[in-house]
């Protein structure tokens, strides 16, 4: 099986960053879609419960809500008030041998779309660590973006005849008479491609649209 240039170039920069961070264990987790679950695409130092909790519990984490919302800066522990002595570190990480650790978030247009996490298993933080990572991030949000799926691949060949009409401003009632169908099969269609790009509204349609190309 060959290897996708994505997972050489991943693991060429893991290779540079524990060369550059004492780091005890470390994963770069991507995140193919916006319905799709997180997965560490190379990972090292983690038992199974970890992996676990970076695949799936770790977006709904009060703390990592905090690192997404401030995604151009790697945020530690230390940074994150309370959460040494929360029940993350005190049930999984401590348990494993981490004193210390910094999550990066890897967002597109708002959207999380990567990470990347480092454990240490010493309290203290390596001085040039934040800027080590600041000067990866954007090769790792590069990586990241890589990984996506078309969020326009499963949308038929009429869903984009009304995808576009949509980003033209138009309403249902005109996309109706322009392709000569109903108003309520419009209607449907437009849930379609609201659940197939997963966004909710017509502005983050037409967004996800121009994002993937999906207008030409």
């Amino acid at each position: 099986m060959t290897t996708s240039p994505t997972a050489v170039g991943a693991e060429w920069l893991i290779e540079l960053t524990r060369a550059a961070l004492p780091t005890a264990a470390g994963a770069f987790c991507v995140r193919p879609s916006a319905r799709a679950p997180m997965r560490p695409l190379i990972a090292w130092g983690y038992r199974e419960p970890v992996r676990r909790f970076l695949s799936s519990a770790i977006v709904s984490d009060p703390a990592f809500t905090a690192v997404v919302a401030d995604p151009d800066r790697p945020l530690f522990w230390e940074d994150l008030p309370g959460f040494r002595n929360g029940p993350t570190v005190r049930s999984l990480l401590a348990p494993a041998g981490f004193r210390e650790g910094t999550s990066m978030a890897l967002t597109n247009g708002g959207e999380l779309i990567g990470a990347m996490h480092l454990s240490f298993d010493s309290p203290d933080v390596p001085t040039h660590a934040r800027r080590f990572l600041a000067c990866m991030r954007p090769r790792l949000l590069e990586l990241a973006r890589g990984t996506r799926e078309p969020s326009g691949a499963a949308l038929t060949r009429r869903e984009l005849d009304v995808l576009r009409l949509l980003a033209d401003g138009a309403t249902n009632r005109r996309i109706a008479g322009t392709l000569g169908i109903a108003a309520s099969t419009v209607g449907s269609h437009v849930e379609h491609i609201y659940a197939k790009l997963g966004v909710s509204s017509r502005a983050a349609a037409v967004a996800a649209a121009a994002r993937d190309h999906l207008l030409r």
